[in-house]
């Protein structure tokens, strides 16, 4: 582990994604004690101008913009990280499972995978918010139960190349059990993979969290979100640009940083890329 922070260290991508993402989490987290104004707060006439008291002006009911973006992030990191917890506690077993017992369970698990697979993400994702009715918990279920598919199919390829590894094949021949194999020698194996995809998977459910709030099927207002923020700003766009445009760089900002991270974590951890 020490190695592998030291390489990330020298990574100046891994090192700007990370310093990026780290602003964007501690001002998210300690908003209440770093924002003079509150979120639903007015502060000032509608549509100000920036200045120094309202860094990007006021909405259209008088609330400053950069507070609202702030707390906007609260959303969207929480909705990200929620959600890829959700696929990632879902897909592990699934995909281990499948991977380890093979035949008519590995068939089932993979061809329900597929089928999940088949629909866009973010059709399913509206479908899964129906069912559920709109809010940011059904958001975060929805977000985190398409993306199971990707951890699923992921730790399955692992254990399916790890199982016929020698280390492996010695575990089985002096009789340890089949709950030993998968979880002292193939998950732990499995994890490098694992983490690299959930960062990805982060990127992508904020990316999600965001259309859905565009489309209405996220946070209820007045609470900030940045999608929710990029509809209105459409509206007023000829009014009140930097409404969407911060909204719109707020998401952009930190779904690279998170890339950057994750290429970072791929180009250190995958033994393929570490070869080269």
């Amino acid at each position: 582990m020490p190695k592998v922070l030291r390489q990330l260290l020298r990574d100046w991508a891994a090192v700007s994604g990370a310093l990026i993402l780290s602003v964007l989490v501690l001002a998210s987290i300690f908003a209440p004690w770093l924002l003079p104004y509150g979120f639903a707060e007015g502060v000032a006439l509608p549509f100000e101008p920036p200045s120094k008291l309202f860094w990007l002006g006021t909405d259209e009911v008088g609330r400053d913009i950069f507070t609202r973006i702030v707390y906007g992030g609260r959303v969207s990191l929480a909705v990200g990280f929620i959600s890829s917890s959700i696929a990632l506690v879902g897909g592990i077993p699934l995909g281990l499972v499948s991977g380890y017992l093979g035949g008519f369970v590995d068939t089932v698990v993979m061809r329900l995978m597929d089928m999940m697979f088949a629909f866009p993400a973010i059709i399913l994702a509206l479908a899964i918010i129906a069912v559920l009715g709109p809010s940011l918990a059904n958001a975060m279920i929805a977000i985190g139960l398409m993306q199971i598919p990707l951890f699923a199919r992921l730790v399955r390829a692992n254990t399916l190349s790890l199982k016929r590894q020698d280390f492996v094949q010695a575990a089985v021949a002096q009789g340890a059990s089949s709950a030993r194999v998968i979880f002292v020698h193939i998950l732990p194996n499995s994890m490098a993979a694992v983490i690299v995809q959930f960062t990805l998977t982060f990127a992508s459910a904020v990316l999600v969290e965001a259309a859905l709030s565009f489309l209405g099927l996220g946070v209820a207002p007045p609470q900030p979100s940045w999608g929710a923020m990029l509809d209105t700003g459409r509206k007023l766009i000829t009014i009140s640009p930097l409404y969407s445009v911060a909204a719109g760089a707020a998401i952009f900002v930190t779904v690279l940083s998170l890339n950057l991270i994750g290429d970072a974590l791929r180009d250190v951890l995958d033994p393929r890329m570490v070869e080269r």
